[in-house]
């Protein structure tokens, strides 16, 4: 039996304020970034599952999630996509295999019932980042589609581009059952695939200037801006 979306029900006004990518982005500075600070600080020193990896695999996510709600009739919950994006490794105590995926499940689920005292809804979320619990939800694989993304990094030992094995990457695909339909849609998965590769070269020289920023995301973004017409498709962020 396939799993439907996670949709939230929501009043006007919190619906609004949580489907803001301004807002969302204060929120992961202020509220989620901290997580990541302590592992970079305790056992993750080159940020392997730092800051950086989880700013980049929020913004592949964010880009997926709009390409879906413009291009398909998906329905996207984008403050279900961008916190399960942003927790995913927050529960780590390691680098490596990632044993801890529960633990941060948990973290996710907490964030949800401290913004929105909603628990079933919070573990609907939490869920999205559990890769053990297969799914046909169209937000899990938006979720894991980012890290496939991200995780191209050669600090991750898969070769980089010429190493990335695009099976296992969903978007695009031939059971990306939201998009097949959609005019040109394995060019644009290529597409993505090539810009990912090229923003994670650009932005990996920025860890070191980065450690003490207390506006890490808001960094990215400006690096962006300044490089617009390298970025075609993650540009669209900035609009």
């Amino acid at each position: 039996m396939k799993s439907e979306p996670v949709i939230v029900d929501l009043h006007a006004a919190s619906a609004e304020h949580l489907a803001s990518w301004e807002l969302f982005v204060d929120e992961l500075e202020q509220k989620i970034l901290p997580f990541y600070l302590q592992h970079e600080l305790r056992f993750d020193r080159y940020g392997v599952h730092g800051r950086m990896h989880i700013c980049r695999s929020v913004m592949m996510a964010e880009w997926m999630a709009r390409f879906y709600r413009a291009r398909t009739q998906a329905v996207i919950d984008f403050f279900a996509v961008r916190v399960a994006v942003a927790f995913h490794d927050s529960g780590r105590q390691a680098n490596g295999v990632d044993l801890w995926e529960s633990d941060s499940a948990s973290n996710c689920v907490r964030y949800v019932i401290e913004a929105l005292g909603a628990s079933d809804y919070a573990h609907g979320v939490g869920a999205l980042i559990e890769k053990k619990n297969k799914s046909a939800d169209p937000l899990k694989k938006i979720v894991q589609d980012a890290d496939v993304l991200e995780i191209m990094r050669p600090c991750c030992g898969h070769g980089g581009l010429a190493g990335f094995r695009r099976e296992f990457l969903n978007f695009g695909g031939p059971n990306d059952f939201m998009a097949r339909e959609v005019p040109g849609i394995a060019a644009q998965r290529e597409a993505l695939v090539q810009e990912a590769w090229r923003w994670i070269q650009s932005t990996e020289p920025l860890k070191a200037f980065l450690t003490d920023s207390p506006a890490y995301m808001r960094d990215l973004l400006e690096h962006l801006e300044k490089q617009r017409l390298k970025f075609p498709l993650l540009s669209e962020l900035l609009q």
